[in-house]
């Protein structure tokens, strides 16, 4: 795919178990003008390979890396400085990205309107107002299951973002504010709200 079409735009290899680090680090290196990438649950690729889309695909807007336990805190500070007009991005289940991930986009993809954050279990305030002060255009954000989202989190949410609409906040148990009539009081914004699992 890489060599004999380098002006591809969008490719999702979900699913496709059997690539690589080195076909995503060709890919990366053949398709510049990527604009949408969708490597969910593919365990063999490595961060390095993430890295190479990162400082290769300036043009990207849609990146989807859900269940890809294997990338860091250092994949996706690389993607912040490589991908200015990310729009969309899926790191449900990165076990291993913490607030450093989530500062990192808030300098570097001031785009970013659609953000799935669930079973991101490092997460806390911090990372998450950060993302809320810097990223003004979020319109849908899910931390699903991240026990470091407090009422704090969602008074930043609420006071920032203008356009949120979609909140799922499902099992953020810390956020004593976790009922539907006082998430609205904070986060006023929020037309489609998930509170319960």
């Amino acid at each position: 795919v890489a060599l004999f079409c380098r002006r591809l735009q969008h490719l999702s290899l979900s699913g496709c178990h059997r690539v690589t680090t080195n076909g995503v680090l060709c890919l990366a290196g053949q398709c510049a003008q990527l604009q949408s990438l969708d490597i969910t649950r593919l365990r063999l690729v490595a961060p390095t390979a993430l890295q190479a889309v990162a400082q290769s695909c300036s043009q990207l807007q849609d990146l989807r890396l859900y269940a890809s336990s294997q990338f860091d805190d250092d994949s996706i500070v690389a993607i912040s400085r490589g991908c200015p007009q990310l729009r969309v991005l899926d790191l449900t289940g990165c076990n291993l990205l913490t607030d450093v991930a989530l500062e990192a986009l808030a300098r570097g993809c001031p785009l970013l309107e659609w953000l799935n954050m669930s079973w991101v279990l490092k997460l806390t305030d911090k990372g998450i107002v950060a993302l809320a002060r810097a990223c003004l255009q979020l319109q849908l954000l899910s931390v699903h299951g991240v026990l470091g989202v407090t009422d704090v989190s969602l008074r930043a949410l609420g006071d920032s973002l203008r356009r949120l609409h979609t909140l799922d906040v499902r099992g953020c148990t810390n956020a004593a504010s976790h009922a539907p009539p006082a998430i609205h009081t904070l986060v006023p914004t929020v037309t489609n709200l998930v509170v319960h699992t």
